[in-house]
């Protein structure tokens, strides 16, 4: 199980109960984490607008 499949899941519909059911070997504090490890991946990023074309 990689990181990013944890945020893709939860994107796609599944709940928290059904990724730790599907992979027996996470706990609820890998998912926070995992969250948490996001979050703080995203903070770092800057968001520019895009500039449409003029036409």
């Amino acid at each position: 199980m990689s990181v990013e499949a944890v945020p893709k899941l939860l994107a796609e519909g599944a709940t928290e109960q059904e990724i730790l059911e599907d992979y027996p070997e996470l706990e609820p504090d890998d998912i926070r984490a995992i969250l948490l490890y996001a979050q703080h991946m995203v903070a770092k990023e800057d968001v520019f607008d895009r500039v449409g074309a003029q036409g």
